[in-house]
């Protein structure tokens, strides 16, 4: 998990323009919210532009099920801000988000 978060801040894979969605919930048994925070403040003190959006009661990736207008419209929000902003991958990598592929 450790390596996932240092990825995820690595300003050389992920354009630091495209906006960051958080999207979890104080319900997660798989990922805890108070991490999910705690990253989210790190991206913002590092220059990330962050959105967050916390559900109290959905499952791990169940969040359109407590309220799927309010999930798809942060994604929405999120994607339009992004727009022309991408990322790349190294070779053999593993990526668990959508994010945009960095273009340059």
């Amino acid at each position: 998990m450790q390596r996932l978060r240092l990825g995820l801040s690595d300003k050389r894979l992920f354009a630091k323009e495209a906006p960051r969605l958080y999207a979890y919930s104080k319900a997660d048994r798989m990922v805890w919210w108070e991490d999910v925070e705690e990253h989210a403040n790190a991206a913002e003190d590092a220059g990330w532009e962050v959105d967050r959006v916390r559900f109290e009661e959905s499952p791990h990736a169940g969040h359109i099920l407590e309220d799927g207008e309010r999930y798809w419209g942060a994604v929405r929000r999120t994607w339009e801000k992004g727009r022309g902003h991408c990322v790349t991958f190294p070779q053999n990598s593993i990526v668990l988000i959508p994010i945009w592929p960095r273009i340059e």
